[in-house]
């Protein structure tokens, strides 16, 4: 399924190059693992956050 829409007269077609996945403290640099404690819901059950 094509994501597409439109701004103004100019069609917008998404196209994606794939996903990456790596631990939330290597996409935030700085943070903890106790930090991300409070959001688990956003990683996958190997502890990792996605990104499209």
């Amino acid at each position: 399924m094509v994501n597409t829409f439109k701004i103004g007269d100019l069609d917008v077609v998404v196209v994606s190059d794939g996903t990456a996945r790596a631990p939330g403290t290597m996409y935030f640099q700085g943070t903890t693992p106790e930090q991300w404690e409070p959001h688990k819901r956003w990683l996958d059950h190997e502890g990792n956050a996605q990104r499209w």
